[in-house]
């Protein structure tokens, strides 16, 4: 996971910051996290996450969001890897 950084953007939810970083950190304990506190302007704290970011993939978080165990992050690489016209890959939320 070294080529991997997770982002996440949080705003006074310090409860479900902890929460999404453990469910990143239960399957990737030594993945890179960084954060951001959005102060209200979420647009500016994924920018400065991203502007951050050092390493070849980067998977953006809210802070009320939970990595579940059946996301195949390996698959969404493949998919990057195979596809130069591609940008990004993302899953689906349940709510």
């Amino acid at each position: 996971m070294n080529q991997t950084t997770f982002g996440i953007t949080h705003y006074l939810r310090p409860y479900d910051l902890m929460q999404c970083v453990a469910s990143i950190r239960e399957r990737f304990p030594k993945a890179i996290i960084d954060s951001e506190d959005t102060r209200g302007n979420l647009s500016r704290a994924r920018n400065r996450l991203v502007a951050r970011c050092n390493t070849k993939y980067f998977w953006l978080f809210e802070e009320d969001m939970i990595f579940r165990p059946d996301t195949d992050i390996d698959m969404m690489k493949r998919i990057l890897d195979q596809n130069n016209d591609l940008i990004g890959v993302g899953g689906g939320w349940l709510e």
